[in-house]
């Protein structure tokens, strides 16, 4: 499996076609359908007579593990973990306060540019570590590239869909959670995309 160490070089923030990139919010990204998946799985092994969480396989450590570590991801509050400024600063423009929703497992936050296009802003996801694992685990599939990204909790990487480059999303893992930051801003290349989405990183893992 080959994997390229990705260096962020910030650059100058440019105008682009719109085409370039997205402008909608994506339904579903794959890193948050995985930890559905992972969680509805483990859900469908337990066995209804035994103990909460316990698999079929009988190995009820790893099953009360991912089960509890889906609802740590569940508990944190992702809005409160980038503040309006922090977002406000990645896209250089004002941003509207965080809009939090949540898919199975994964909470996320979302912070709308105040005055840009549709789909403008940053979005932010906690979810369970295993699925940022599994991920990197698996590699390079589905269209997607893996680049991981050092310095940033205890694993980190780009998940870049090989037909949109500027569609990177940063994801890494702190403690019993994983976390997803994707900054979408046609006004930006996507080396200033990455960059925004690595000091956001940083920041969150701060925290953690």
């Amino acid at each position: 499996m080959r994997f390229t160490r990705h260096h962020v070089d910030p650059a100058g923030r440019s105008e682009r076609p719109a085409a370039a990139r997205s402008t909608r919010r994506r339904a579903l990204h794959p890193v948050v359908a995985l930890a559905v998946v992972i969680v509805g799985a483990s859900a469908c092994g337990s066995d209804p007579g035994s103990n909460s969480g316990a698999a079929s396989s009988g190995n009820t450590g790893a099953t009360t593990t991912t089960a509890g570590n889906a609802s740590a991801a569940g508990d944190v509050d992702a809005c409160g973990l980038i503040t309006v400024e922090q977002a406000a600063a990645a896209l250089d423009e004002e941003v509207l306060p965080g809009e939090a929703s949540s898919a199975g497992p994964a909470t996320t936050c979302l912070w709308s540019s105040a005055s840009g296009p549709a789909g403008t802003g940053v979005t932010l996801t906690v979810l369970p570590a295993a699925v940022i694992t599994t991920t990197l685990e698996v590699g390079n599939a589905n269209g997607y590239l893996i680049e991981p990204v050092d310095g940033i909790g205890e694993s980190a990487f780009y998940q870049v869909p090989e037909t949109s480059p500027a569609d990177a999303t940063l994801s890494f893992v702190a403690g019993d959670n994983g976390y997803t930051v994707f900054v979408n801003d046609n006004s930006m290349s996507a080396d200033q995309i990455r960059a925004a989405e690595l000091q956001l990183a940083q920041q969150v893992a701060a925290t953690r």
